[in-house]
């Protein structure tokens, strides 16, 4: 189906007979998953995924809502434990993040200091690396035999002309 955005321009929706569905739109992209019954990380999804992932690098916005930065298409192995441990490798082998995922719902950062929840997005898990220098968002999701994920990585402190960085990708296991 299409819609339009405006000035001439379109946006695509795709649905699937499972209920997941995509917005294809000329500033990116939406993703809608079914959601999962409860927030607990389900164990039957740990495994080793082989994912591919889009990069960009040193993004910045501009005039028009055109943005500039470094692209990069890129493979990774995510391997996933029982017990939501998550290790994302390069090609070569070296560990790029570990962390443990958590439920979106029990991410009280994501919420304000109040912490309290609209919705608690069951089956969406997150984890956030801060360092002096930057602090990196990263969220997870599992369909079937597959982990989609996404990250933004900002500078600390945030000037007007900072640059950030983020990736999206899938994996298989």
């Amino acid at each position: 189906m299409t819609m339009p955005d405006g000035n001439g321009v379109y946006d695509y929706v795709f649905g699937t007979p499972n209920g997941v569905f995509a917005v294809d739109t000329p500033n990116g992209a939406i993703l809608g998953l079914n959601k999962a019954a409860t927030k607990t990380f389900d164990p039957s999804t740990a495994g080793t995924y082989k994912a591919i992932y889009y990069q960009k690098t040193g993004a910045r916005t501009g005039v028009g809502n055109a943005e500039t930065g470094t692209p990069s298409l890129r493979n990774a192995v995510i391997v996933v434990d029982a017990n939501a441990q998550i290790a994302v490798q390069d090609t070569l082998g070296h560990t790029i993040v570990q962390a443990t995922l958590t439920p979106v719902a029990d991410a009280a950062y994501l919420y304000g200091s109040t912490g309290e929840l609209n919705d608690p997005c069951n089956g969406l898990f997150t984890f956030r690396v801060v360092t002096p220098n930057s602090q990196q968002d990263v969220f997870v999701a599992f369909v079937e035999h597959a982990v989609l994920f996404s990250s933004f990585t900002g500078p600390l402190p945030v000037t007007q002309s900072s640059t950030y960085d983020y990736l999206y990708g899938v994996g298989l296991k």
